[in-house]
């Protein structure tokens, strides 16, 4: 028999997480989050806060990450800690150089510098990625199930489309590149953002994703001072503010089930069992198979949709270096490719982040896509990774290792290097760091609507929810957001006692 009980049981803490977990306690619901060991988004080094990936804040200005922050509170705070540097982002390519401005002169100016001979196109390519934002700002901004399952979700989705004229809208009539040859410059300028903003095997991007991915570099990414450190201790706030509990060095052995239905959790080396209404499971497929007790529930959705294989790892390298090492104009978020005829992946292509550290001294947030058949064939492989990325960046900053002070990755397993000392420091926590704590990027058998959505949020098991970065794995940080509002919503309408509790909780704030 249950020992405890609460209407939710959360199991993970990646973003989508604790978003929906936020979400569900506003509402009123009792919500235990367990970590199942996720480990935060930043880890400690030598007094040093360090970031696990780079995190560029590209969606403020989609409806629902604004109807999201709104719900909670938080987006008035969020907009006062963003910052927008100028320019927004460079992508460094051999002999070019292109900065995105947020200011149209100096684009129009650096079109014309860079690629005068297809600059027509070029401005057309960015005229439909305004036209395709337009588009689906005004779908964003229905309260729609993402993916649409039932008859009635598949309607209102249909319906939304239709009124914004989705399929016949005239920025859409072309392929996107059709005029740029495959290695075109301009092409690849495009193509390597896209790859680290969207959750989405790079083959499998299409036009809809790249135009959204690309579209918002347009309007400007921002960075969140704070950084999710910051998001992520607001977040853990409201779920604890709100009848919430968070057990973030728990993990979840088995979802027992009744009737064929979400009945309690049972957790790791903890008697007894927990009672739950539902459960919303943060974490892989892979994941949450291990869990249920029968796989052959998702036999039939399996055989549908088929079962997302991870194409890619989001590998990270850390390199704190001397204030005087920056290169003259090196902007604070940096897409390299480093050799145009080799494919766009690995060390061949680095997304960098730039930022302050103490005086005197800047972090360089290193983020690589690691080939998962490479890691898998060749010993070696990963571990030599950290090598090979700051080869690739020697070639950026010439003058890089008279500057080194630290270099570290929290993802090979290896002891970070203080290169001025010519020592190696050991982690105080080294079960937080490992090829386990890479995020995969997963490619699908089958895609929905948009070529954006994939796994739906239901699962066969009544009361077993699907919330993480495999549900909109197409629209990236903003998919998450989509998966979140989705769970809370299909949760919300399943429990209409909750309604009365909910109106109660509005304040003049959040209005």
């Amino acid at each position: 028999m249950p020992t405890n009980y609460f209407d939710v049981v959360v199991i993970g803490m990646k973003l989508e997480g604790l978003l929906v977990a936020s979400l569900l306690a506003k509402r009123g619901f009792r919500i235990l989050v367990v970590g199942h060991g996720d480990s935060p988004p930043w880890y400690e080094l030598n007094g040093m806060s360090l970031p696990r990936s780079p995190n560029p804040i590209i969606a403020m200005s989609s409806p629902v990450v604004q109807r999201v922050l709104r719900e909670l509170a938080l987006f008035q705070s969020f907009r006062r800690r963003m910052e927008f540097p100028d320019p927004s982002m460079q992508v460094v390519l051999p002999e070019r150089r292109f900065d995105f401005s947020k200011n149209d002169t100096d684009l129009e100016r650096e079109i014309d510098r860079e690629f005068p001979e297809v600059k027509r196109p070029v401005e057309e390519f960015h005229k439909a990625c305004q036209c395709v934002q337009r588009i689906l700002d005004g779908m964003l901004s229905k309260d729609l199930v993402w993916p649409p399952e039932s008859f009635f979700e598949k309607r209102e989705f249909s319906k939304a489309s239709s009124d914004l004229d989705l399929n016949q809208a005239d920025c859409l009539s072309k392929e996107p590149f059709g005029e740029f040859s495959e290695r075109h410059p301009f092409r690849m300028m495009v193509d390597a953002p896209v790859r680290f903003l969207t959750d989405l095997d790079p083959d499998q991007i299409g036009p809809y994703t790249r135009y959204r991915a690309y579209g918002h570099w347009l309007h400007g990414p921002g960075s969140l001072r704070g950084g999710t450190r910051w998001l992520y201790g607001e977040l853990l706030q409201k779920i604890g503010s709100c009848t919430g509990e968070v057990r973030s060095q728990d993990r979840v052995d088995r979802i027992l089930l009744r009737r064929g239905a979400v009945h309690a959790v049972q957790l790791k080396g903890v008697e007894g069992e927990i009672g739950c209404g539902f459960v919303i499971a943060n974490c892989q497929l892979a994941s949450l198979l291990s869990l249920v007790p029968n796989r052959g529930s998702f036999e039939e959705q399996l055989e549908r949709l088929g079962e997302p294989q991870t194409a890619y790892d989001r590998y990270t390298v850390n390199v704190v270096l001397d204030a005087d090492g920056i290169p003259e104009g090196m902007g604070q978020r940096v897409y390299m490719i480093r050799d145009t005829s080799k494919p766009r992946v690995e060390d061949n292509l680095l997304h960098i982040e730039r930022s302050e550290l103490a005086s005197g001294t800047h972090l360089l947030c290193i983020e690589t896509l690691m080939n998962r058949r490479g890691m898998e064939g060749v010993a070696e492989y990963r571990d030599q990774a950290r090598e090979r990325v700051l080869t690739s960046l020697r070639q950026l900053i010439p003058f890089l290792d008279n500057h080194l002070r630290w270099v570290d990755s929290p993802h090979d397993a290896r002891d970070a290097q203080d290169t001025r000392n010519n020592r190696s420091v050991a982690s105080e926590q080294p079960w937080t760091r490992g090829p386990h704590t890479m995020e995969g990027i997963s490619s699908f058998p089958l895609l929905g609507p948009l070529g954006a959505c994939a796994l739906p949020v239901r699962t066969p098991i009544r009361r077993l929810m699907f919330c993480n970065a495999q549900v909109v794995p197409g629209f990236g940080t903003e998919g998450r957001f989509l998966a979140a509002w989705t769970a809370a919503r299909i949760v919300t309408k399943a429990d209409s006692k909750k309604d009365w509790m909910r109106r109660g909780l509005w304040t003049r704030v959040e209005l």
